[in-house]
């Protein structure tokens, strides 16, 4: 049904085999309802449905397969630019759209406590710009109020020194908010 060999560039085909054990591995790990409920969708899928698709079908279901992922990115025995592609791949939100996965987050630019920050392009705007993403996990366990006062607080600052808030909202269960993105050091380098 699903053929990862497809989904890995040919520059990457020696990493095929350590992705397909990995993706196994995962599986083999879920309950037997919960592998019968993913074959059950790659079953329901038109014949033809590229590898792409199904594969994306796979990460919807399981929310918790980016951490593969995360795991293959740290790999240090990887190429350095597998391990970013990865990285790249990774850092998407697990219940993102399909036409999400191509292009608009670039890479993940820090970590808080309660979300992660990524450079993103600006597609309408042809810039780019940095997304606040609060983990939907510590949204669902502690709620989202204390981001929510950030988001409002932050949309009514104005200072010269201060970024602005250019758009703010909930996409697939994320709530984010979006600032110019400043290249440079970082407040703590400073």
């Amino acid at each position: 049904m699903l053929n990862l060999d497809s989904l890995i560039p040919e520059c990457y085909a020696q990493y095929r085999p350590l992705v397909a054990d990995a993706l196994r591995l995962f599986l083999a790990q879920l309950s037997p309802a919960r592998r019968a409920a993913l074959l059950r969708t790659q079953a329901a899928m038109p014949p033809g449905t590229p590898d792409e698709a199904r594969a994306f079908a796979v990460m919807r279901a399981c929310p918790t397969l980016h951490k593969l992922g995360q795991i293959l990115a740290r790999h240090r025995a990887l190429d350095p630019a597998f391990r970013a592609e990865l990285r790249r791949l990774e850092s998407l939100p697990p219940s993102a759209t399909l036409a999400a996965i191509r292009p608009v987050i670039e890479r993940e630019l820090g970590e808080g406590g309660m979300a992660t920050v990524y450079l993103a392009e600006d597609l309408k705007h042809h810039r780019h710009v940095a997304i606040k993403v609060l983990d939907p996990e510590l949204a669902r366990a502690l709620g989202s109020e204390r981001f929510l006062r950030e988001v409002e607080v932050t949309a009514k600052l104005t200072h010269p020194h201060i970024l602005t808030l250019i758009d703010s909202g909930e996409a697939d269960d994320f709530l984010y908010y979006v600032m110019p993105y400043i290249e440079g050091e970082t407040a703590l380098s400073t």
